[in-house]
Parts: structure tokens; C-alpha cells; sequence
């Protein structure tokens, strides 16, 4: 193996698992609210402070909406709930992480990552493994040249159904 490609596997290695283990402490502070219609909100943080857990600083508002079958779609709002739309540039790439349930007791149970390229508002992109199958989901994103992630848990997922 080269050294650039070991370096890129490992970098993959670390990125992934700190994504997952950032995770299991929630990003950012909770946003207590469900929608009308039965959306669901979550906290958007800088990539950077996700190890901070629910103490990371909330950049903006992420609303997450059901579309059609293990399709879902993500508006991002800033902290009165206000639509963004001056910070965008399409096309953009979202990367959604999938957790499984069991993950950590079963080691052959490894997180799906995937990449998908957005190309308006809404941010849509689709869920592979069954919701009863899933502990929880993330979806990075770049504005500028800041990442940001947010995320829900499966029962979130399963209540926009």
C-alpha cells in the first residue's frame, strides 16, 4: 500500500469513528419542538465541537421532514426557525451517516456512509438500512468552508413515517 493511500485510510478510519462516538453523546442542545405537520428540529453544530455533546453551540436549526419511503428531507433554519438562504452553493454534498442498532456489541455491524450531492432546497437524501434496523442517522454538510452535522435517532425517524 502507498503512504498516501494509508494515510487516506486512516484518516477515513478516525473521521468515521469519531463521527459515530460524537454522536452517541447528541450534537448540540436539544431542540424541543415538533412541527405542524409532524416535523421533527434538531441542533446544527461545527463539526469541530462535536465531542462537546449537548454542550456544542447551536449554529442553526436543522428540520427534518418525511418525503416518500426512506426518503427524507432536511431544511436548514437559523435560530428563530427562519429559512437560510444567502449561505447556500449548489451543487452540494451532504454525507449521511448510518448507525445500526448493535454497533457497538457487534463489530460486523459497521456504520454506512454515503455520499449524495444536493442540488436545491431541500436537502433530500434517503435512508438504506430498514428503520428498525437503525439507532440513529447523521447528515454533514458544508457552507463556506465550515462542515456542520446534525442528526436524529430512529424513533424520530419512525414518527415522521
Amino acid at each position: 500500500m502507498k503512504f498516501f493511500d494509508l494515510k487516506l485510510f486512516i484518516s477515513f478510519i478516525l473521521l468515521n469513528s469519531s463521527f459515530a462516538l460524537a454522536h452517541q453523546a447528541g450534537h448540540g442542545p436539544a431542540v424541543n419542538r415538533i412541527g405542524k405537520y409532524g416535523e421533527f428540529y434538531s441542533s446544527i453544530i461545527d463539526t469541530k465541537d462535536a465531542d462537546l455533546g449537548t454542550k456544542a453551540e447551536q449554529k442553526f436549526i436543522g428540520e427534518f421532514k418525511s418525503a416518500k419511503a426512506q426518503q427524507y428531507s432536511l431544511t436548514i433554519l437559523d435560530k428563530k426557525f427562519a429559512q437560510i438562504n444567502d449561505e447556500f452553493v449548489f451543487p452540494m454534498n451532504l454525507k449521511v451517516i448510518e448507525i445500526p442498532k448493535d454497533k457497538d456489541k457487534n463489530k460486523n455491524k459497521k456504520a454506512i456512509v454515503r455520499e449524495i450531492i444536493a442540488r436545491e432546497k431541500p436537502l433530500f437524501f434517503d435512508i438504506s438500512l430498514p428503520l428498525d434496523e437503525l439507532t440513529a442517522f447523521e447528515v454533514i454538510f458544508k457552507i463556506g468552508a465550515t462542515k456542520f452535522v446534525t442528526s436524529l435517532k430512529s424513533d424520530q425517524l419512525l414518527a415522521l413515517r
